[in-house]
């Protein structure tokens, strides 16, 4: 996947300003997703995540959000429940397709819902755990060695829909409620430990 030069610039420089190392990993978060709720993690749950791998592997934490009101009001509940706060937060600043694609490429690995960056992440060769709810993986199967899928096996999902249907109480958006942060941590943590392949992006 190309990623222009313009883009790799930008993404270059953001990194050197927020005062990257490239001897830590650098892990994206991905939070939103343009499909409806069914398909969100809990953002403080992200945040648990990030702030665990910050601790345990000096994780440098790349916050993504698309240029919407709905995704910069999730990444913020991200940021106010981590204890460290990210590296670059693209909330804060006027975020595209191409700067998502050049930071990504720059990245160790991606925590992401089933949305789009997934897919951008693994044709850049970049590590991906993707968290499953109300989506079926096998129809959107990529069959990329540097995936981890996390999905809990309930009775109502996959459901395609949007919203939750069930009502309110202990099954209520059970298939992502039921994904606990340490499952998320392992995965991310196993891909950590996998080396990129020689050539691929720094």
């Amino acid at each position: 996947m190309g990623v222009a030069e313009e883009d790799e610039a930008r993404a270059a420089a953001l990194l050197a300003r927020a005062g990257d190392d490239p001897a830590r990993p650098r892990v994206m978060l991905n939070p939103g997703a343009s499909f409806g709720p069914s398909k969100m993690w809990d953002p403080e749950r992200f945040a648990a995540v990030a702030d665990a791998l910050t601790e345990r592997r000096g994780a440098q934490v790349i916050l993504n959000a698309a240029p919407s009101v709905t995704e910069r009001r999730i990444a913020a509940r991200v940021v106010a429940a981590m204890t460290r706060k990210p590296l670059i937060n693209l909330a804060d600043l006027d975020n595209t397709i191409g700067l998502l694609k050049a930071l990504l490429r720059r990245c160790d690995l991606l925590i992401t819902n089933d949305t789009g960056p997934r897919h951008v992440a693994a044709a850049l060769g970049t590590a991906v755990v993707t968290l499953f709810g109300s989506t079926d993986p096998v129809w959107a199967r990529l069959d990329y060695e540097r995936e981890r899928i996390i999905r809990l096996d309930v009775p109502c999902s996959p459901c395609q829909k949007k919203l939750c249907p069930q009502p309110a109480g202990p099954f209520y958006h059970q298939c992502m409620a039921g994904i606990t942060p340490e499952m998320v941590v392992a995965a991310a943590e196993e891909l950590l430990g996998i080396p990129r392949k020689e050539g691929g992006p720094a």
